[in-house]
């Protein structure tokens, strides 16, 4: 299948995109690569309760344990499948991860979190606390592991109609994720970077035709020239959080949680860290089989299994690393970044800022703030960012949301893998395709995409593949999963547009 050009955006988009701001950073071609690295707990406090009718849900007359002492039962709403599914208690910790970079005069800041995913304006108020507490930036990137057993922290799994943000929360993590900072800040040393590649087999699969996989590790590893010591692991890898499904009532960071105790176990020392790479579509470890060291079928939905794949994944980013090779030589740190306006189509997502289910900015088609009460009567943006970034032999790009697989991967000989012949059934039929992300990147084995960063703007679908109108593809009489969480059908080819440009002229840049 060969590369196709994308459908025409409408003027107005481009006018909007227009309006973005732009930030640029390269370090000089000398200078050695520090790094610093630090884990900070982020659990929320979850009240017990007598469950004395059974139902998992705390009623009024239901005994509870009130830690906060403010008289009333507290819940932590679990994000991710249903809603209002309240947490009964904690299986294992939640973390911020931070990892800190510094070369010459470039200072970048990459924040993952357990949580299922953080809006803009979030990122951008924990990026000014972060200032106002002396950590030194010029570019802060905030990611979510897409954790779907974690809080919500977005507003959207409450009761109907009810947020299902806890503001104390979301404030208190915060300050947890400065203090992360503050420490990497602290422990900035400089280092080697080791990277190595692998691949999972068998570990995802993918729920939505056209079937597109993708199993690639990359892992980091910035070993102290001081003393040798690893100071950072990083595992970067495509997959759904949710190995313990809709059901469970355990606070738990899901397999990243054994993924990153395998990796601190063989690494002393080294502060672990996974960043989230390609979800939708829908990359998913749901009804996946997966057995013990002795053969034996995991449960599905079980702790077992979801400890069970994070060392199976950990493995492979240890054994790549074994095989690594030193990543930096020759290499400098530089990035670029870009923001640009997006069209808010979905009506659901729409009604939800109505209610306030979620907070962030909203603009109009010339990008001039507009109150969250105007939502439904105006054609509403919202300002998203994405940014690319040059280590070494090591280059990522950052996307706002789930990105299908299709809009990055591109084979040796310049195929892609969009469903090709376009099925009529889609929306914008007929439509080319965007030209995938890989086509601008360098062609290194330690190409990172990095999803939900510093937004989440739900699926990010090609649109040559968006349908969410009758006729639907494949002759199917209801829509596949999908178009119902994404912001709408302009957001895949106004960040391919965005990303080309920065990776062209980041290219240049390090030409010079």
């Amino acid at each position: 299948m060969m590369i196709r050009f994308g459908c025409p955006v409408p003027t107005i988009l481009i006018a909007a995109w227009l309006l973005a701001g732009c930030g640029t950073g390269a370090g000089p071609v000398s200078g050695v690569l520090q790094a610093g690295a630090a884990a900070v707990v982020i659990t929320p406090v979850v009240e017990p309760f007598e469950d004395l009718d059974g139902d998992g849900q705390w009623e009024d007359g239901e005994p509870f344990s009130d830690l906060d002492q403010d008289k009333r039962f507290d819940p932590v709403w679990i994000a991710g499948f249903g809603s209002q599914r309240p947490a009964l208690g904690v299986h294992d910790d939640l973390y911020a991860r931070a990892l800190i970079l510094v070369q010459g005069d470039v200072r970048i800041g990459i924040v993952t979190l357990d949580w299922v995913g953080l809006m803009r304006d979030q990122a951008l108020e924990i990026g000014r606390a972060a200032r106002r507490a002396g950590v030194v930036l010029d570019k802060l990137i905030v990611s979510c592991t897409h954790n779907h057993e974690g809080p919500d922290s977005m507003g959207l799994w409450g009761p109907l109609g009810v947020s299902g943000r806890d503001d104390d929360y979301l404030d208190w993590a915060r300050e947890q994720v400065v203090a992360a900072l503050s420490r990497a800040q602290e422990r900035l040393v400089p280092v080697r970077l080791v990277a190595g590649a692998g691949k999972t087999e068998n570990l995802t699969r993918d729920s939505r035709l056209p079937i597109v996989l993708h199993e690639d590790v990359v892992a980091l590893r910035f070993d102290s020239i001081v003393d040798g010591d690893p100071v950072a692991v990083v595992t970067h890898w495509s997959n759904h959080v949710e190995v313990l499904g809709g059901d469970n009532q355990q606070l738990s960071a899901d397999f990243p949680a054994s993924l990153i105790s395998a990796i601190e176990d063989a690494c002393p020392g080294a502060v672990g860290i996974y960043w989230q790479g390609m979800v939708g579509g829908l990359m998913t470890p749901l009804g996946v089989e997966l057995t013990d060291e002795g053969g034996n079928v995991l449960p599905e939905d079980s702790f077992a299994k979801t400890e069970r794949m994070g060392r199976l994944v950990a493995d492979v980013a240890l054994s790549a690393l074994e095989n690594g090779e030193d990543a930096g030589t020759d290499g400098r740190l530089a990035y670029r970044s870009a923001s640009f306006f997006v069209p808010l189509e979905n009506l659901e997502l729409k009604l939800a800022g109505l209610e306030g289910l979620f907070e962030r900015k909203l603009y109009d088609e010339k990008g001039r703030e507009r109150q969250p009460s105007e939502i439904m009567l105006i054609d509403a943006y919202l300002e998203t960012e994405a940014s690319v970034i040059d280590l070494g032999k090591v280059q990522i790009v950052t996307v706002p949301g789930e990105l299908y697989p299709e809009l990055a991967l591109e084979g040796p000989d310049g195929e892609t893998f969009y469903q090709d012949p376009q099925d009529p059934g889609a929306d914008f039929y007929p439509c080319g395709c965007s030209i995938p992300i890989y086509h601008y990147m360098r062609q290194t084995p330690y190409r990172i995409v990095l999803g939900l960063s510093n937004d989440e703007l739900g699926y990010i679908i090609p649109r040559c593949q968006f349908d969410g109108q009758a006729p639907y593809a494949y002759g199917d009489d209801e829509p596949q999963y999908g178009e119902g969480f994404s912001v709408g059908p302009d957001l895949a080819p106004l960040l391919n547009t965005t990303l080309a440009g920065e990776l062209q002229a980041l290219a240049a840049r390090q030409a010079l």
